[in-house]
């Protein structure tokens, strides 16, 4: 069984200190790794959609061809085997609904969420929220800088003026603080069971595509070893005409070698 990791609390507090601005940048180090990572599968799940597909196409063109081959009821298609050929056929059809299953589910449950939840989502997010709390504390300060700046003569009304845009600029960059602080914490809980619930997911779909195909190659197994027998029946069956071809045929050559003579 798979060791559990405890999880350490992601902010220890939500002051504007020192501490927090190097969580926020630990953070934005590790989202950019996250980035990559998820990049890079995302990369390789459209291969193997793409894998997908083909395999499935393709599987699903070799069942049309040998259905077409000897799949029919002519006379031609029961001499070829029509009768096991068509169970075959459907097999084959069915393997490749199995694989359909799997491509449609590394599409919904990987790619998409990769994709829409992960890349444009969760970490789209935080890089517009960190932009966001840089631009809001920038304006506190400046709002900050510009207040401690009036002289002690100042009209009482532009003191206050001053004393509420500052206290709205300090309100402002609290609230990005803090949600800056719930994205971060959000991407660091949820990847700790998302991407493995993803994966289990597409691997469960394996499992699924597996048995069937496993069900599948069983109810085919008494056609095919019926087929064998046959074949075996046939084989030596047209080994003895062909020895009957043949001894017609020395026959036919010794007695015209006699009218000769």
């Amino acid at each position: 069984m798979m060791a559990s990791v405890s999880q350490q609390p992601v902010f220890v507090d939500l002051q504007d200190t020192p501490m927090f601005r190097q969580t926020v940048d630990d953070l934005q180090a590790s989202a950019k790794k996250l980035k990559d990572r998820c990049a890079g599968l995302l990369s390789g799940a459209k291969k193997y959609r793409d894998g997908l597909a083909a395999m499935t196409e393709a599987q699903q063109s070799f069942a049309a061809s040998l259905a077409e081959f000897g799949g029919g009821s002519d006379e031609d298609s029961l001499l070829l085997g029509s009768a096991v050929m068509t169970q075959f056929v459907k097999a084959f059809r069915e393997l490749s609904y199995a694989l359909g299953f799997i491509h449609d589910c590394v599409e919904k449950d990987m790619i998409e969420v990769l994709q829409q939840v992960w890349l444009d989502g969760h970490l789209a997010t935080v890089r517009e929220e960190v932009k966001k709390y840089e631009k809001r504390c920038s304006e506190h300060e400046s709002a900050r800088l510009r207040h401690l700046a009036l002289k002690k003569v100042t009209r009482r009304d532009v003191l206050e003026r001053s004393s509420s845009e500052l206290a709205a600029a300090r309100v402002a960059a609290d609230e990005a603080r803090f949600e800056l602080a719930r994205h971060m914490n959000e991407v660091e809980v949820t990847k700790r069971h998302a991407f493995l619930t993803m994966v289990v997911g597409v691997v469960y779909q394996h499992l699924a595509c597996f048995r069937q195909g496993a069900t599948l190659l069983s109810r085919i197994e008494g056609p095919y070893s019926d087929a064998m027998a046959i074949v075996e029946h046939l084989q030596r069956e047209g080994q003895g005409r062909q020895l009957a071809l043949e001894d017609m045929a020395r026959a036919t050559r010794e007695a015209a070698a006699a009218r000769e003579a």
